[in-house]
């Protein structure tokens, strides 16, 4: 009887160890009728096995098609970052050419909105400063002394500037020198904003009910002006950056962040350049040697680099380089783009690489 059975889940590709035949035989019925219940309920099992068969045959080949799916997406998406990097980096150079063999309006595009609000500056009787806020050595200062000389103003008569670190008595003194219809600029001065009693002389000079009296209490003796004035003069801040909890300075000037990225910062050294006659192979070495990463690369480093060219003529790349230097993590970054096929393996292999976290892999990769 049991052959008969083994027989029967061989034929339906039924596992025997499912069938309990002794709980299952009938014994009230014929064999031949145990048997026939024996076979639909063997083929009946048959069907539910193939069934869930397919179901999970079924959901391995969704599951593959899904992982495949996203294989081919970030394959995709790698691609399309390629050809927006060629696509960049054509426009770029061909930026270059026109910028080294034409005359371009890059600077003043690039400085419009500084000169507009300093012109408005000048003219409104409302606002009385104007914040530039800016990394150092990328114009604030020169733009906002040429605007003021294109203007006709002249130094000591229409504007003052001062750029050194400064005592609130010092300040004060300064402001009350230069305080009928001058443009007072102030730039960069060292730990200005540490001293609140600074910051009081400020926000006296920026606003008032009617006239902007400033005061200054002092019981030393040092003191060779007035203790308090009426200011008529305004205040142009360049500035590197603007402390947290200075709201009540910003809301009372206007305020302009001068920020430029890599390649705008390389096609305005072209430009400048053939303003000031420097070789444009200085810039050419520049933007060779440098990336997205490189520290101080403002146009005081142009200047720089153009002394040393000027001087050396013979090992003067030898020394520039040392201002300058490629980021060695970017480079890994790129040629890990480049080499994977998806964004997922070049970020593995650059992160096993270097260390870093997959974090700044993504913060890099944003820069190119």
């Amino acid at each position: 009887m049991d052959k008969k059975i083994l027989k029967l889940c061989e034929k339906y590709k039924v596992e025997a160890d499912l069938i309990d035949i002794e709980a299952l035989w009938d014994n009230s019925i014929t064999e031949a009728e145990n048997m026939n219940l024996f076979e639909g309920l063997i083929e009946g099992l048959s069907g539910s096995m193939e069934f869930e068969t397919k179901i999970e045959g079924d959901l391995k080949t969704k599951k593959k098609s899904v992982k495949s799916e996203k294989e081919e997406q970030a394959r995709i998406e790698l691609d399309n970052l390629r050809k927006e990097t060629e696509v960049s980096e054509k426009e770029f150079e061909e930026a270059l050419n026109k910028i080294k063999f034409k005359t371009t309006d890059i600077l003043e595009q690039a400085f419009s909105t500084t000169k507009t609000l300093l012109t408005t500056l000048i003219k409104s009787k409302e606002v009385f400063g104007l914040i530039l806020k800016g990394g150092s050595g990328i114009g604030k200062s020169y733009t906002t002394i040429k605007v003021l000389k294109d203007l006709g103003m002249k130094k000591g008569k229409d504007y003052e500037m001062l750029s050194a670190y400064t005592t609130p008595l010092e300040f004060y003194q300064f402001l009350f020198n230069n305080k009928d219809n001058k443009i007072v600029i102030l730039d960069d001065t060292m730990s200005f904003f540490n001293n609140p009693i600074n910051i009081g002389i400020v926000l006296s000079a920026l606003w008032g009910e009617g006239k902007r009296q400033v005061h200054y209490n002092s019981s030393s003796g040092k003191l060779k002006v007035p203790t308090s004035f009426i200011f008529n003069s305004k205040i142009v801040w360049c500035i590197n950056d603007l402390p947290k909890g200075l709201s009540s300075v910003k809301s009372r000037c206007f305020y302009h962040e001068l920020e430029f990225s890599y390649k705008h910062k390389i096609k305005l050294f072209y430009e400048i350049a053939k303003i000031k006659g420097i070789s444009l192979k200085v810039v050419d070495f520049i933007k060779d040697n440098s990336d997205e990463l490189t520290e101080d690369l403002d146009f005081r480093l142009l200047m720089k680099v153009n002394e040393i060219e000027k001087y050396n003529k013979d090992c003067w790349k030898t020394i520039a380089i040392t201002l300058l230097g490629k980021t060695d993590n970017l480079i890994l970054l790129k040629k890990y783009l480049a080499e994977s096929t998806t964004i997922g393996e070049a970020q593995k292999s650059w992160c096993e690489h270097t260390g870093h976290h997959r974090a700044t892999f993504y913060r890099l990769k944003h820069k190119i």
